[in-house]
Formats: structure tokens, C-alpha cells, sequence
């Protein structure tokens, strides 16, 4: 009996004395009671931890009994450093690793008996240990709480199981450089340094103050002037003396009406954002990205040796499709020529097309495992890649801007199949359906911009196209009436709404002005006029290779 006594005395005094200098007393829950500053588990209520009752004999039940009061409980458990809230108790953590040193011991010492065996150092030891140890009870008993929480091993249950290293990131991560999506490794996005290709000198037009060898007195006397006698007037040369005040308006972007912005041949899609415009231009058979600065009059080459395609541009970032890894495909690239930098987004084994950017977010379609394309969404800000579809059609090249993606898609499961315009809300991750065709339309073409969707529905029994505006903010659709023939590849920026049209026989581009329902021709070549897009008082299309801007 006296040995009984001692050994609980000891506990009591271990209990005590480790707890010492651990900032405020815990607060314990039922089934959980206070022993000095812990909280341990008292599952029958008998106001003995449930541990101490299987290490020590049925005789210290008494006294562990009266040394403890009783204790009205709040609702939390709150665990005061150097302890750690473990299991639902408080265990002691004097290391500061996060890991119960009672823990530590019981694990290193789990084929041992002996109290010089199991306690090293005994200054560092959690004081349950020791007794433990000198009963002679497994330590591995310590952790007999953890059991009830922890999940089945498998990937998913939060630890780095055995030969879960290359085939589970989602518990145990990735390499530096890597992130963890849908338990897949990626490449984080990384920016790298790259050279600007070329600089092409300034393109020369009538009004930029250069008589080019192209230009005479007689084609631009804005730029050569006139011969003696004569003054120049609206790019006139006319008889007489020129007026005492007579006002020159120089104008820094392009003159009115249309310009051609590209060299030589080979030149398609463009893209027009702010005062620079980028296409693709095949180069020795492969195609390279161009951008045009208004405000500079050059062009610069933006890539070579490899085959870039489809580039999109917003304020100094552009994205396009780039090949230079032939096996896997096009991937995304970005590049912002500000800073010079740039470098691939999300390059995978599948085929990436037709990348937008608006702001830190790229859109793209790729094919998904089941061969129909879907949109994903990338920002550049965190490398947070985002599957926006998943479903059972084809979705078309989507367009971005603010805070929404729109496209058209295909849809394979109707019987007949249809074509359908939706929308994306990137803030709320909700997707609606803005317009549902008929059976007899064969499909939608969309463009993007300021809360605007405008897209083009083409009746293949009546051959022709009907044209649409959609405004997200008031959810109202307005028809164009845009006469006959079939239209398509429509742009919008405000109120201005352009496509390429066919009812003259050949492609033309037309305008509409939504803010006063009025319609403008504006092309009128026997050549085919495509690819519009349009900001603010600028369109630029593609006629015979090369790149036109049209001042409106």
C-alpha cells in the first residue's frame, strides 16, 4: 500500500511540475477532465484518466479520485503553449515541433520495457511516459486516441502514405516548380526573360509628316507640300495664297477611313486592344507573331523558330498558341512585352487552342478525356488552373472579359443538335445559357466586350444569318436587323458592333451602330475582307495577307 501511494504521489507531482510555466489553464470538455494543466480523456466518468487507469493498479483509482474536483465544462477545448491540442486533448509539445512528445518517445521506444531504455533525456520525457514506462505497458498505449480519427489509408486522407510519393500529390505534394490540380502534378507558370525578334521601321502614310518615296504633291501635298503658287488644303493642292490662320490638325494615331499596318504577305487574324494590334505572319512557312503600335508606327516580330499562332492581346500582355513543343502540341504562351518577359502557362499532352486574356486570366479550349473540348481558365497571379466545362459538347474559342467568359458550343446529346451561347461568371463559378438555336440554325459565331455578347446565328434552309446583342447587365437581347446573306466572326466594343458579311458575293465588313440603329459598309473591295475586330474608333481586319486598320 505505501508503494501505491508513493508511485501516485509521483504522478500527481509529474503532472504538476509539467505543466508549470504553460501560460493559462487549459479548459476541458465532458468526457475530458482537468489533471493539472491537460485535459485527459475520462470516458466512464469516474474522474480518473482513462490512461492512468490502464497503467497503474486498481488501488490508485481512490486516490487519483480525491485529487482532482470536479469542474463545470464549457464547450471548447483550448490548449495554452508549450501543449498542443492532439485528439481532442492537450498533450505537451516542449520541442515546438507540433508532435506530442509523448508521441516521440512511444515511438521510438516501442520494443523496450526498461525505465534506462525508454527515457532519454528524462528532462524532455512527457511525465505520463514515466510511469508508463516503469509498469512496464507498451508506450505505443499513448496513442490509442488518435485511432478514432484517423482516416483509411488511400489517397485523399491527408497523409504521404507508403508509395503514394509519385502517384498521390494530392497528400504528398509536388516538386518545387510544381502544384497539385485534380492529383496532378503541373508546372508552375514561370516567367523568363525574352528578346524582341525585330523592329520593322515605321510604316509611312499621308499626314505623318514624311514625304515617303511613295507619296508626291500631287498624292499627299499634307507631306510634300505644293509647288509655288499653290497651297495645300484637305490634301489638295489649290491656286492662291494660303489663309492668314490657317489651322493644321495633326492627327497622332492613323488619318481617317483605311490603312494598311502590316508588310509584305502572309498576314492573318488580328487583334486589335488600346493602340496595338498583333497577328500571326508566316515567315520562311511558319507562322510568327507581329504587333503594331499606333503610336510608334512599327511593327515588331515577336517570335521565331517556332509556330505561333492565334495571339491575343490585352494592354502589353499577349497570349497565343505556340509550338514549339511539336510532340505535345500547342500549349498557351504569355509574354508581356512591358517587361520583356514571359513563358508557357499550362503545357500538357494535349492540344491547347485559341488562348483570350483579359486582366491575370487566360482562357483556352482542350479536349477533355472524352474527345470533346472543354474551357479552362488560368491565372496568372496565383497559377490556378480552373476546368470550366465538363459535359458531352464541343465547345468553340472562347472570349474573356471583366469578369465573364462566353462561347458557343455544340451540343451533341440533342436530337437535332444544337448550337448554344453561354456565359461564365468566373466570381460566382456559375455558367447560363444566354441563347438555345433552333433546329434549322447550323450554328453561332461570338464576340466579347464591356458586358456586351454579340453573336451571329446562321439558318442553313434560308442562308442567311441573323445578329444579336446580349447585355449582361440588363439580361436583354436586341436583333440586328443586318440584312441578307451569311455573316460571321462578329466583334463588339461599346456600341459598335462589326462582322464579315457575304451578301455582296465576296466577304466585306459592315458596322453597327447599336446607339443609333444605323448600318455602315465598310469595305467595299472584290476581295475577301475578314477576321474583324474592333476598340474604340479602330477596326482591323485581314484582305489578301494583309493587315488593315480602318479609322471610323
Amino acid at each position: 500500500m505505501d508503494r501505491i501511494i508513493t508511485l501516485s504521489s509521483i504522478l500527481f507531482l509529474l503532472m504538476i511540475s509539467g505543466c508549470i510555466g504553460g501560460g493559462q489553464t487549459p479548459v476541458c470538455n465532458e468526457p475530458y477532465i482537468l489533471v493539472g494543466s491537460e485535459c485527459c480523456l475520462d470516458a466512464n466518468h469516474n474522474r480518473i484518466c482513462d490512461r492512468d487507469e490502464t497503467t497503474l493498479s486498481p488501488a490508485t483509482t481512490v486516490l487519483t479520485q480525491t485529487t482532482v474536483a470536479p469542474t463545470t465544462l464549457p464547450q471548447e477545448i483550448v490548449c495554452n503553449p508549450p501543449y498542443i491540442r492532439y485528439a481532442g486533448e492537450c498533450c505537451l509539445d516542449a520541442n515546438e515541433n507540433n508532435i506530442c512528445d509523448s508521441h516521440e518517445i512511444s515511438q521510438s521506444s516501442t520494443t523496450s520495457t526498461s525505465t534506462t531504455t525508454t527515457e532519454a533525456p528524462a528532462t524532455t520525457a512527457a511525465p505520463t511516459t514515466t510511469v508508463a514506462v516503469e509498469t512496464t505497458v507498451a508506450p505505443t498505449t499513448t496513442l490509442a486516441p488518435a485511432t478514432t480519427t484517423t482516416l483509411a489509408a488511400g489517397c485523399g486522407n491527408g497523409v504521404c502514405d507508403a508509395g503514394e510519393d509519385s502517384t498521390c500529390c494530392t497528400d504528398c505534394g509536388c516538386d518545387a516548380g510544381y502544384y497539385c490540380s485534380d492529383n496532378i502534378c503541373k508546372i508552375q507558370f514561370q516567367f523568363a526573360p525574352l528578346d524582341m525578334v525585330a523592329v520593322i521601321p515605321k510604316l509611312n502614310f499621308c499626314g505623318d509628316d514624311v514625304c515617303a518615296s511613295t507619296e508626291s504633291q500631287s498624292s499627299c501635298c499634307k507631306d510634300c507640300g505644293c509647288p509655288p503658287g499653290k497651297y495645300c488644303s484637305d490634301n489638295e493642292c489649290v491656286a492662291g495664297t494660303p489663309p492668314l490662320f490657317q489651322v493644321v490638325i495633326k492627327d497622332f494615331y492613323l488619318p481617317l477611313a483605311e490603312t494598311e499596318i502590316s508588310e509584305g504577305i502572309g498576314n492573318f487574324n488580328p487583334t486589335i486592344y488600346g493602340n496595338k494590334v498583333v497577328w500571326h505572319k508566316f515567315i520562311s512557312g511558319q507562322p510568327q507573331i507581329m504587333l503594331y503600335d499606333y503610336s510608334t508606327k512599327n511593327i515588331v516580330q515577336v517570335t521565331e523558330n517556332t509556330q505561333a499562332y492565334h495571339a491575343d492581346i490585352y494592354g502589353t500582355r499577349l497570349v497565343w498558341e505556340d509550338g514549339r513543343r511539336p510532340v505535345e502540341g500547342p500549349d498557351p504562351y504569355y509574354l508581356d512585352v512591358a517587361s520583356n518577359v514571359g513563358g508557357f502557362i499550362s503545357p500538357k499532352d494535349e492540344y491547347q487552342l485559341s488562348p483570350a486574356i483579359y486582366g491575370n486570366y487566360v482562357v483556352w479550349t482542350e479536349p477533355g478525356k472524352d474527345g470533346f473540348e472543354d474551357i479552362y481558365l488560368f491565372n496568372l497571379a496565383n497559377s490556378k488552373e480552373t476546368r470550366v466545362t465538363n459535359d458531352n459538347r464541343v465547345q468553340y474559342p472562347p472570349e474573356i472579359w471583366g469578369d465573364y467568359i462566353v462561347w458557343s458550343e455544340l451540343d451533341w446529346d440533342d436530337n437535332p443538335q444544337r448550337y448554344n451561347v453561354k456565359a461564365y461568371q468566373i466570381s460566382s463559378g456559375k455558367t447560363s445559357t444566354i441563347y438555345s438555336t433552333t433546329s434549322q440554325e447550323i450554328e453561332t459565331a461570338v464576340g466579347f466586350c464591356q458586358d456586351k455578347i454579340a453573336y451571329i446565328t446562321t439558318r442553313n434552309d434560308l442562308g442567311k444569318s441573323y445578329v444579336y446583342v446580349y447585355d449582361l447587365n440588363r439580361k436583354l437581347t436586341s436583333q440586328i436587323n443586318a440584312g441578307a446573306g451569311v455573316k460571321l466572326n462578329p466583334a463588339i466594343y461599346g456600341e459598335k458592333l462589326v462582322w464579315q458579311d457575304k451578301r455582296n458575293g465576296n466577304w466585306d465588313i459592315y458596322m453597327y451602330d447599336v446607339a443609333t440603329s444605323t448600318e455602315k459598309q465598310i469595305t467595299s473591295s472584290t476581295s475577301n475582307d475578314e477576321n474583324p475586330d474592333i476598340y474604340g474608333d479602330y477596326i482591323v481586319y485581314q484582305r489578301a495577307g494583309k493587315i488593315y486598320s480602318y479609322r471610323v
